[in-house]
């Protein structure tokens, strides 16, 4: 269920807003999903923040295991540009790969 009383609209392009239970206090702003789980859990693997931008459904973060919302600006869906330039640049090396 998408999430209420937050007007997306009016959030900041390009930004990951946190905000605690009562949508009103901010939480902390990120670039993207995988800044966010980088800076409060320490976690390369943002899955878990971006399955639940913009519903109704809180995320528990950080060690004191706060619960916020996830949401941006309903733009972000679609800037493919921004979304691929947000990935982490770090790349995995085939393990077949073979030193040239």
């Amino acid at each position: 269920m998408a999430i209420t009383g937050v007007d997306l609209d009016a959030l900041a392009k390009g930004k990951l807003f946190a905000l605690l239970l009562d949508k009103k206090s901010l939480f902390g702003i990120y670039d993207n999903p995988s800044q966010a789980a980088k800076s409060l859990d320490g976690k390369s693997d943002s899955r878990y923040i971006s399955r639940y931008i913009n519903l109704e459904r809180p995320v528990v973060v950080g060690q004191d295991k706060t619960p916020v919302y996830f949401v941006m600006n309903p733009d972000w869906k679609s800037d493919i540009i921004g979304r691929i330039a947000a990935r982490p640049s770090e790349r995995k090396k085939s393990s077949r790969s073979s030193p040239a």
